[in-house]
């Protein structure tokens, strides 16, 4: 098993990229391609996927637009394109799409949670969602039961939310998806599977735990302390500063579940 990663600014570095898969790929039954896009145009990316199946038929493609930079060092203005091949040797995959247009999101779950029970050796899945609200309903209704399997994944987010008409894709092969639920199973006897978190932010000073809270979204205290003293101390906010409305500034301490505590 092997994974190859390529970063393009524009597609007019695909094809070489395609040649360099070619080249590394015995069984594409057994290769699957990952794809994190930053275009929202739907005919580019059919474009995309078109030069992608004809160059490599038979090759699974999965993937998602993604809502913001994947590097530091691209600008705004520059279309920014993941690809990651994936190629097993023992181990194998299987996609299971939800079209949600189609099916309720609990069907979803099931048909999903169903596959897992039916599946060998499952080690790992890969979750993608996308103009869903319910994706943290199938999330958990699976992990209720797969609690020794490696979840991981992201949601696919619009460009821009004050834009009604900007929209997230789901990708499989050579067609989008707005509305649907995507998994990628993960098999093998011999595989092994680490599942991370990471946000992006760079840990400073001393972890905190949040020791008191009511309901999902108030905090009420943190190492035993009110949290408005902690948010006085580190950001400098009285306690009638803090609200959704300063969001910006108390997102400077960010909070993060890590299963079931914060």
């Amino acid at each position: 098993m092997f994974q190859k990663n390529y970063h393009i600014t524009d597609y007019q570095g695909l094809p070489e990229i395609l040649d360099q898969m070619k080249a590394l790929i015995t069984d594409r039954e057994k290769a699957v391609l990952f794809l994190f896009d930053e275009n929202f145009v739907e005919e580019r990316l059919l474009d995309m996927l078109h030069t992608i199946q004809t160059a490599l038929p038979g090759l699974t493609v999965v993937g998602m637009t993604n809502h913001d930079r994947l590097f530091n060092h691209t600008d705004n203005n520059s279309v920014f394109t993941t690809l990651s091949l994936l190629c097993f040797d023992e181990s194998s995959f299987q996609v299971v799409l939800s079209d949600l247009e189609n099916k309720s999101a609990h069907r979803a779950a099931l048909d999903i949670v169903e596959c897992l029970e039916e599946s060998e050796d499952v080690k790992g899945l890969f979750m993608m969602s996308s103009g869903s609200p319910d994706h943290q309903m199938i999330m958990d209704r699976i992990l209720r039961e797969n609690r020794e399997i490696a979840v991981f994944g992201a949601t696919a987010a619009v460009k821009n939310y004050a834009m009604q008409e900007s929209v997230s894709f789901l990708i499989v092969n050579d067609k989008l998806y707005r509305r649907a639920v995507l998994s990628v199973i993960f098999q093998g006897k011999n595989l092994h599977i680490k599942a991370d978190e990471e946000f992006g932010w760079t840990a400073i000073g001393k972890k905190m735990t949040v020791t008191r809270a009511d309901g999902k979204n108030l905090v009420q205290e943190i190492d035993g302390s009110p949290a408005a003293n902690i948010y006085e101390k580190y950001l400098g906010l009285r306690s009638n500063q803090i609200s959704v409305e300063n969001g910006v500034q108390t997102c400077a301490l960010p909070i993060y579940q890590r299963g079931k505590c914060l």
